[in-house]
Parts: C-alpha cells; structure tokens; sequence
C-alpha cells in the first residue's frame, strides 16, 4: 500500500507546478520584448536619420532652389547617407584645382548649410571625379592629381569658413568612377564632378556600388560641358 502510494506522489510531482509555468512564460514574454526592443532600436534609428537627411535637404532647397532646379547640383539619397553632385564646370576650368568665382560662390553657401547643420552627421567627405581623357600639364601629370586636388580644394575651402574639418576627409577617383558610360560629350560632362557625401549613423566610410544612387531624389537632365 505504501509503495503504491510513493508510486502515485512520484508521478504527482513529475508535472510542474503553476509557478513553473508561470515563470517560464514570463521568461518567455521578456525575451520577445527584448527582440522587439532591438528591432524597433534598428526602426527608430532610421527614422532619425530620415528626419536628419530631410533637415538638410529643405535647408538646400530653400538655400538653393535654382541649382537643384537646374541640375547645378544633383542629390542622391540612401538610408544611411546623402550625396550632392556638382558639375565640374561650375566650380573650375580646364584642367585646373582653383575654385573660379562661381564655385566660391557656391560653394560658400553649401558650406553655410555644411556649417548650421554639421551636428546631424558623422562624416563629410568630398569626392573628385574625371573623364577618361587623358591629362598631362606643369601642376597635373594625370587624372588621379587633378581628382585629388579638386577634392582636397573644396575641403580646405569649407574649413576655412567654418565647417568642422574633423568631420570632413577628401578623395581622388579619377576616371575610375563614372555615373556615365561611353565617351559621349554628355557621358564626360556627367563623370567630371565634385562629390560631396554625407555620411549618417550607421553608414560605412567607403561608398556602396554607384547603382545604390540609380534613383535620384532630385535630378533634371542637363548637359554641362568643360574638363
């Protein structure tokens, strides 16, 4: 009777108790609050960096209205960054790495917006841009030199008027980066350019394939033409 007995307690105490399968279900509920917690942590801080990225692009358009209208300069949007493209022509001549006084000029006030709204982004680096025709002068033996130059210009330019310079780097691609392909007039207005990327949270010092910009957030089509 008593062996029947400690049989029957055994097979009692096998199932848990309501204690036990209370715990395990809060445990359970924690763990997916904290899934949902990081997953919402990844959510919001897109939104930030969209409300960022729309601060800036009403700050160049309503600094800037003509040349975003005109295609002076171009603007590409991605998640976790923004890049404004000038065309070469408006900011030097020929061959050469001296802002002329239309890129003073506009480049002054890109600098001004550079400058109000620094605080909403972690890296600025500007980028310079050829076409495949070759470049021998005294300053510039090729287009590596002249890209570079044309980069670390616009840099120098924007630390003198006041953008933070520890936010900013520049970069020379030459010819090797073309938005355009073939040796069409229009195809080498399009690849000389200055490129300016603003870099958000979260965003990767290099730059992602040229087909993540295929969908301009503003562009018109213009051809614009000058080495």
């Amino acid at each position: 009777m008593k062996l029947a007995q400690l049989a029957d307690d055994d097979a009692a105490n096998y199932w848990p108790s309501f204690t036990d399968v209370a715990m395990s279900m809060l445990l359970i509920l924690v763990f997916f609050i904290f899934v949902q917690f990081l997953a919402n942590a990844d959510w919001f801080k897109r939104i930030e960096m969209e409300k960022r990225q729309k601060a800036i692009l009403s700050a160049f358009q309503r600094e800037l209205p003509g040349e975003l209208r005109d295609s002076t300069i171009r603007v590409y949007t991605t998640w976790d960054r923004q890049q404004f493209t000038f065309s070469d022509r408006v900011l030097f001549d020929r061959a050469q790495a001296e802002l002329k006084p239309t890129g003073v000029a506009l480049l002054a006030r890109v600098a001004a917006i550079l400058k109000a709204n620094g605080g909403l982004v972690k890296r600025i680096q500007v980028e310079g841009h050829t076409d495949a025709s070759p470049i021998k002068t005294v300053l510039y033996r090729d287009n590596w030199e002249l890209s570079s130059a044309r980069a670390t210009q616009v840099v120098k330019f924007f630390g003198a008027l006041g953008v933070d310079q520890r936010l900013m780097s520049s970069n020379g691609f030459a010819e090797f980066r073309p938005i355009a392909s073939g040796r069409s007039e229009q195809a080498d207005a399009r690849n000389r350019r200055i490129e300016i990327l603003l870099l958000y949270d979260g965003a990767q010092i290099t730059r992602p394939a040229d087909s993540a910009f295929a969908a301009p957030a503003l562009q018109s089509a213009t051809t614009l033409g000058g080495r």
